[in-house]
């Protein structure tokens, strides 16, 4: 599931769900104030998940290719000091 859609269902649900929750609690003139803090917070923790699996990602591709001798590496055409970068270029890293 993509960010994306991550933030679709939980958009989804906080408005749908929260809306009249928080607008029982609180009232309607705070209620939308209060989802859209909800769903910013939503965002934030879907951008920090997502930080964390792509440096899972870069570290589990630094060992990989580091795991490599130097002709495997030579076949796909990187050089051993090439792969820290490689690694950090998810980009390129997908690629492989």
């Amino acid at each position: 599931m993509t960010t994306n859609e991550r933030f679709d269902e939980t958009h989804k649900a906080v408005t749908f769900m929260g809306l009249d929750v928080v607008t029982d609690w609180f009232g309607e003139a705070v209620a939308p104030v209060l989802v859209t803090a909800f769903e910013k917070t939503g965002r934030l923790i879907n951008g920090i998940v997502d930080a964390v699996k792509a440096r899972h990602h870069s570290r589990v591709i630094y060992r990989n290719l580091m795991a490599l001798d130097d002709r495997m590496l030579n076949d796909i055409g990187i050089a051993r000091g090439d792969i820290p970068a490689v690694a950090k270029d998810t980009k390129q890293a997908h690629r492989l």
